[in-house]
């Protein structure tokens, strides 16, 4: 799905930002206070709802951001939605997730994702999207973090994908533990290279997109 333009400097030409689901695994938005990383994912998500409908794609949204997703939620593609990640919602939502991991371990009996839909399609079983804005104010309680690094490992192999957003690193950045499983990362507003290139865990970043125009991202092309 393409999501932007990326700029080739090098090359003097731009070509399209495009997302691969479930292809490009776990997604990871990794930006500074105010880049638009919660716009990131609207545009990502108001994307992906025009393209596929609710048998091919079931998406649910931890709106702990900037609350700009809530316009999705009524969405025949939204399974769920929740905005406090102390209320109800986020306690049902997380109930619905372990529900859903376990059907499908049944249901894939130990084979992946990938093949069951290049078998029998999307139609047989939906693509789910789990997008969290605000992952740094994921529930802390023992049970919801560990279902959250168990659909890390799992996920791609049951198809639950997760789109989250971060902070570049400290308290409000992706746990250790939990970012070798995100393979596709996009960076926001990290003004110098060595925190791009952390982010991006690649050994440096030759050039920086201009930080005075909004929504410049590095990513995949």
């Amino acid at each position: 799905m393409n999501t932007g333009l990326v700029d080739l400097p090098l090359l003097q030409r731009r070509q399209a930002l495009t997302l691969r689901f479930p292809e490009g695994g776990h997604h990871a938005v990794i930006g500074s206070v105010s880049s638009g990383k919660s716009t990131f994912l609207q545009t990502m998500l108001f994307g992906l709802l025009s393209e596929y409908d609710s048998g091919q794609l079931s998406v649910l949204i931890l709106d702990y951001g900037s609350r700009m997703l809530g316009v999705f939620r009524d969405q025949p593609q939204v399974a769920g939605y929740a905005d406090d990640p102390e209320g109800e919602d986020t306690g049902r939502l997380l109930l619905e997730l372990e529900r859903m991991a376990e059907e499908r371990r049944r249901l894939l009996s130990g084979g992946s994702y990938v093949s069951f839909s290049r078998r029998k399609g999307r139609e047989g079983l939906p693509l789910a999207l789990i997008v969290i804005d605000g992952l740094m104010r994921f529930p802390e309680e023992e049970n919801a973090e560990d279902l959250l690094f168990r659909l890390l490992r799992e996920g791609e192999n049951l198809g639950m994908l997760i789109a989250a957003s971060a902070g570049p690193s400290g308290p409000d950045g992706i746990p250790c533990r939990m970012e070798e499983y995100f393979r596709t990362v996009i960076t926001l507003g990290l003004a110098d290279p060595f925190s791009c290139a952390e982010a991006l865990r690649v050994p440096r970043v030759e050039l920086m997109p201009d930080q005075r125009i909004k929504g410049r991202v590095i990513g995949p092309s």
